[in-house]
């Protein structure tokens, strides 16, 4: 398992976590209620679970 590096992403509406995206995009939305995401901090996850946020 490799390192994973994103944004991690959640439903403007719900608030369900969607997962990890490379880019902030604008035009992406949820599968959950068809609604735009919400970005939220940069992360790397490294493959032991350990989850380290970073700024950018």
């Amino acid at each position: 398992m490799a390192m994973q590096e994103g944004y991690e992403t959640s439903c403007a509406a719900c608030g369900t976590f969607v997962g990890l995206e490379k880019k902030e995009r604008k035009k992406l939305k949820s599968r959950c209620c068809k609604e735009p995401l919400r970005f939220g901090s940069h992360v790397l996850i490294f493959p032991n679970g350990v989850r380290v946020e970073v700024e950018k």
